[in-house]
């Protein structure tokens, strides 16, 4: 896995690019912010996303699978 900042790379047009995007738990609890993307360079497609933690100086990975946005 490489991360998209330091790939050429870019996010394919039509997709969201989620990077600063606020990151929250299933209870609705603020967990931090997107800082970068993680790219299965084989596949060409983003499988982790690099989360800042909101409550330290800690960052914590998690796999896009689990994600889903609200666009509201």
């Amino acid at each position: 896995l490489k991360r998209l900042s330091e790939l050429k790379f870019r996010v394919a047009d039509g997709e969201p690019d989620i990077v600063g995007w606020t990151v929250f738990a299933s209870t609705g609890r603020e967990l931090g912010r997107v800082t970068d993307l993680l790219v299965d360079v084989e596949a060409q497609e983003v499988v982790m996303l690099d989360i800042d933690l909101r409550r330290d100086d800690r960052h914590s990975l998690a796999p896009l699978r689990a994600a889903w946005s609200d666009h509201t």
